[in-house]
């Protein structure tokens, strides 16, 4: 028996190299050991993690070594219970877990007849000590608090060691981030776990469905050394946890707005031209709270995002009369709209969903890198969209699974303004000549003409994946987490 153990453990850990890199789940685990009052093993006791916040609940039984293992776990900031007959109750409180947090915590339990109950108030900070990841993390707390440019959240990834962001000059627009010298194509981006890059790009911008500030409630940055399962990106791996909701109903108001009153005027601008007017505003309303207490919670945000970037553009003298210096502007409309719900069916088994939309037209763009004048601008409307479904199921005290489905979808118009009707929609030829929509003039220091290309792309991304994790208490004289997941 014991060697047909060993084989079927040589067997899983094959295929656990083999199997292709799963999704990164980004899930936070809990170990340790339960122990008496003279440090030996006890086993059979009933260990149960709750989060604080929405009371969902997790529990295992203690190996006969003592030793228990709780993975796949949402991040959040938990409670600790152990319980057994004979023995009085031991609880810690207030253990924040971060995404992919494997935190190692041991219990040592007293006689009941010494103390019924102990409450550990004051310990020592979580140290991960099985894990050698490079990267770090910003909370709730500090992301509201630290300054980031136009609210973009590539702004974050400066104060993260090992990486070079170069964010937009826009909210609406993605940027690019280098970690640790690698391109930046090489980033995998993930929502709570899913899969979010720009698949047009190559994630050379970043995400594909833009996740505003407000929504983020951890943001995490690996830039080197993570594991297997983080497989997706030769990059950095650039996970946003979202804010979910609780058993108590909370909500959020914010604007936030800048216009040229705040600004200098230009220095290239012509002698006694007007300062352009200019204006960034970002509103937004967010509500969550319990749909049914300890079991189901729901998470809503909308967030309107209105920009005007100035610019002023000179052109040769010998330009005139198609290009003329002029001041001009790169504009934003955009809509976002944020979704998540939270299920604990019982308490083997949870569901959870996420939702992302976002609409946006502009008009101008790169007004301010390139050398088009007003006829020749492109202009661009824009729908992405995210949705993801995970599935946890707890199918012992040892092995749990996780399952993840998600669709990610752009539709995507862009090219000459001809190609728009008046609210910025595309109609494209809409039954007309192509001659008659006229040509497009192409200088070596200006761009002028109502003609010019055009581009409408779709993309469709699917995706797939599953991580099963087993804990082994007892093999080959020590204790094994086995991971196996492919995507």
């Amino acid at each position: 028996m014991r060697a047909l153990t060993r084989l079927l453990a040589v067997v899983v850990c094959t295929l656990v190299a083999y199997a292709a890199p799963a999704l990164a789940q980004q899930r936070a685990s809990v170990s340790g050991h339960v122990f008496d009052p003279e440090g030996l093993a006890l086993p059979g006791a009933t260990v149960t993690l709750v989060e604080q916040s929405t009371g969902f609940s997790r529990t295992v039984v203690s190996a006969e070594t003592g030793g228990y293992s709780v993975p796949n776990l949402t991040p959040g900031v938990y409670s600790l219970t152990v319980e057994m007959e004979g023995f009085g109750a031991v609880k810690r409180a207030d253990l924040a877990l971060t995404a992919g947090a494997e935190m190692t915590i041991d219990m040592k339990m007293q006689m009941a007849g010494v103390m019924e109950a102990v409450t550990v108030m004051a310990e020592a900070p979580l140290v991960e000590r099985n894990s050698n990841k490079i990267g770090g993390s910003l909370s709730g707390k500090e992301i509201d608090q630290v300054p980031s440019n136009f609210r973009n959240f590539t702004a974050l990834t400066q104060l993260i060691p090992g990486m070079t962001p170069n964010p937009a000059a826009s909210s609406f627009e993605g940027g690019q981030v280098v970690a640790n010298g690698t391109p930046s194509q090489g980033n995998l981006y993930l929502l709570d776990g899913m899969y979010n890059n720009d698949d047009r790009l190559g994630g050379s911008q970043g995400t594909q469905v833009r996740v505003v500030l407000d929504n983020i409630e951890e943001y995490q940055v690996l830039s080197n050394q993570y594991s297997a399962e983080y497989g997706g990106g030769a990059g950095a791996i650039i996970n946003m946890v979202t804010r979910g909701g609780t058993n108590k109903f909370s909500g959020r108001a914010y604007n936030y707005f800048r216009d040229d009153r705040f600004n200098t005027r230009g220095h290239f601008l012509a002698d006694g031209a007007p300062k352009p007017d200019e204006r960034t505003l970002q509103t937004g309303f967010a509500l969550g709270g319990p749909i049914v207490k300890d079991r189901a919670h729901f998470y809503f945000t909308i967030e309107r995002d209105e920009e005007e970037i100035a610019g002023a553009k000179r052109f040769p003298a010998a330009a005139a009369p198609l290009a003329r210096d002029f001041v001009g502007a790169f504009t934003v409309d955009a809509m976002n709209y944020f979704g998540r719900g939270d299920v604990q069916i019982n308490e083997k088994n949870f569901v959870s969903v996420r939702w992302v939309l976002e609409t946006a037209k502009s008009q101008g763009e790169g007004f301010n890198a390139n050398t088009q004048t007003t006829d020749a601008q492109q202009w661009e409307n824009d729908w992405d969209q995210l949705f993801s479904a995970s599935y946890t199921a707890v199918l012992s005290d040892r092995a749990s699974n996780v399952i993840r489905i998600g669709r990610i979808g752009e539709e995507l118009a862009t090219g000459a303004q001809a190609f728009f009707d008046d609210d910025i929609k595309f109609i494209g030829f809409d039954g007309r000549d192509p001659f008659s929509i006229g040509q497009s003039n192409v200088h070596p220091s200006y761009t002028t003409g109502t003609g010019g290309s055009m581009v409408r792309t779709r993309i469709r991304t699917y995706v797939f994946d599953n991580s099963f994790s087993y804990f082994l208490p007892n093999l080959w004289g020590g204790e094994h987490t086995l991971k196996m997941g492919a995507g």
